[in-house]
């Protein structure tokens, strides 16, 4: 149960990550006068931007986040301490 919640957190995270850039973007020009009200509405309503979202995200989801959950998992179901930090060393994107 614990791990499911950890997964959606995650996921959530994740895609809020590529959702903020462009929202901060969109309301600073909306707010800065650049664009009217109804034109960030129209902005955001186009059909290519939503597809490209969507293209986007699924391609990083496939080819990302899947392959770090799926190692995640593998890593989570070992028994021994030692073990378990070895695996959350060699998962890390990144070496301390």
């Amino acid at each position: 149960m614990q791990d499911a919640r950890l997964e959606f957190h995650i996921r959530c995270l994740w895609f809020a990550g590529f959702a903020l850039p462009p929202s901060l973007w969109l309301a600073g020009n909306w707010y800065m006068g650049l664009w009217s009200g109804p034109e960030t509405l129209r902005i955001l309503a186009n059909p290519v931007q939503a597809a490209y979202v969507v293209v986007f995200l699924s391609l990083a989801y496939r080819l990302n986040l899947r392959r770090h959950i799926h190692r995640v998992r593998s890593f989570s179901a070992r028994s021994d301490a030692a073990e378990k930090t070895a695996a959350q060393r060699a998962a890390a994107p990144w070496r301390i």
